[in-house]
């Protein structure tokens, strides 16, 4: 493991084909505590996945095929195209399985309805509470979730299904909140919103990270630096990597690849001048580094040696334990560096070693947060889509929910129309009458204006796509 590969191996994750990188504290204010009876680990054993406490007894057993994810103490499991809930304890939650669940956030889950493939939310009970009329959808945070309206546009909405930042987005922006901040990206760069929806710091930063203690870390160029809230570079761009403040302690590097910790004012707190390959973050008054001859152990702020060298990997302590690897498998030590949890896992949950349970997981994990509709299920609902994006002229959206072979004659009338506008109330009048399914073929019988018309369909990539030809 290289310097590069520590701090970039998270996840570059899409939030509709957009990039966002964001990492805050390990709790909303970069603190590192956490109550050790809260402390939850998913590892693999025998390639099955359950979870453990921090004394290694097993609160789910390993039976799953894919990780479990522990957020606001509950666990939320992905099962192929169902979603299973447990407390913290590891007992089932009374919404049992969810047809595309979501991460369950700020007490709701997202759900797919089986007739129209719209998502909406449901609490953990299983009683509805948002109405299914979203395309795609983020879990909660502080209240708010991004989600995207059936004519491709995004906004955020509060918790009880209102439209506090109107959807007026294209489809591949993002916005994610943490407290007053939200982070908004278009076009691969990123600036910051208040929960009105106004633009604090316009859009100008390669990566923006979430604040924490008024303070985030931003990307401009090759270099890191660091803003307050007003877009002020508190820490100018001149480093190689920032990692997240946590107890108003961030580590960096700088091109000669020395490290440093920085307080949150900018100012260098100590230098570590001796050859270390790597450093991890700083957490509970330890740092996880690598000598030279490629062995772990732990380093006080001040730079010495606490824990010696001689794990595989040393992962930062949270809540007085920390990961190890031995021999290729993981275990726990204790503050004294003495193993509490014998190495026996396969594989962990690494996200939460490194960075915690607060913001930071949630975020570099928001890939696998993301939930989609299943539109493309639902033939009547993709040949209204199509026939009406077609009318309007909207070929990019038209060509989404069309035959490979039907994207190519868009294409070129979307050249042939360019510069042209739409007639007034074009797709208003678009009904559709019947549907015939034939295996993976179906025939739409529809009218426009009063004047009856075929659509052929065919199932492609498994959704309904139009097989359209001009």
């Amino acid at each position: 493991m290289n310097l590069d590969k520590t701090f970039l191996r998270f996840p570059k994750f899409a939030l509709i084909a957009i990039l966002l990188i964001a990492f805050t504290g390990c709790g909303e204010e970069g603190s590192s505590s956490l109550n050790p009876e809260d402390w939850r680990l998913a590892v693999e054993l025998d390639d099955k996945w359950g979870a453990i406490d921090r004394e290694g007894n097993y609160v789910l057993n390993p039976i799953y095929p894919d990780q479990p994810y522990y957020w606001e103490e509950h666990f939320t499991v992905f099962d192929g195209g169902t979603t299973r809930y447990f407390d913290k304890d590891g007992n089932e939650l009374a919404v049992g399985a969810v047809k595309q669940g979501g991460l369950l956030s700020g007490g709701l889950l997202s759900f797919s309805d089986s007739e129209t493939g719209l998502l909406g939310f449901m609490d953990a009970q299983g009683e509805v509470k948002i109405k299914p009329a979203f395309q795609s959808a983020l879990p909660f945070t502080s209240g708010r979730a991004a989600v995207t309206t059936t004519d491709d546009k995004l906004g955020v909405i509060n918790q009880a299904g209102k439209f506090e930042i109107e959807p007026e987005y294209d489809a591949e922006s993002s916005i994610v909140f943490f407290g007053d901040y939200g982070v908004l990206v278009q076009d691969a760069k990123s600036g910051y919103l208040d929960r009105k929806g106004k633009v604090l710091i316009p859009v100008q930063f390669d990566l923006a990270f979430a604040f924490a203690n008024e303070r985030a870390v931003v990307s401009l160029g090759d270099g890191f630096g660091v803003i307050d809230t007003r877009g002020k570079f508190v820490v100018n761009p001149i480093y190689r990597l920032i990692y997240p403040f946590i107890d108003e302690v961030a580590i960096a590097a700088n091109d000669q690849r020395q490290f440093l910790a920085l307080g949150p004012d900018g100012k260098v707190i100590e230098e570590y001048s001796r050859y270390y390959p790597e450093l991890m973050p700083y957490r509970e008054g330890k740092i996880p580094f690598e000598n030279k001859e490629g062995k772990w152990g732990y380093l006080d702020l001040a730079g010495e040696e606490v824990i010696a060298p001689q794990f595989r990997q040393a992962y930062p302590f949270l809540a007085g334990v920390a990961l190890v690897e031995i021999d290729r498998k993981y275990g726990l030590i204790g503050e004294d560096g003495k193993v509490t949890v014998t190495p026996q896992f396969s594989d962990i949950d690494e996200d939460a070693a490194v960075i915690g349970y607060g913001p930071n997981y949630f975020l570099v994990n928001l890939d696998k947060f993301i939930s989609f509709g299943t539109i493309g299920q639902n033939v009547k609902l993709v040949a209204e889509t199509f026939l009406v994006a077609l009318a309007k002229g909207d070929y990019a959206k038209a060509k989404r929910y069309a035959t490979k072979e039907a994207q190519a004659s868009l294409e070129i009338l979307a050249g042939m129309s360019e510069g042209k506008q739409p007639q007034p109330g074009a797709g208003e009048k678009i009904v559709i009458r019947s549907v015939e399914v034939d295996g993976d073929s179906a025939v739409v019988t529809y009218t426009d204006e009063g004047k009856e018309m075929t659509l052929n369909m065919v199932r492609e990539y498994g959704e309904w796509r139009a097989a359209w030809s001009k």
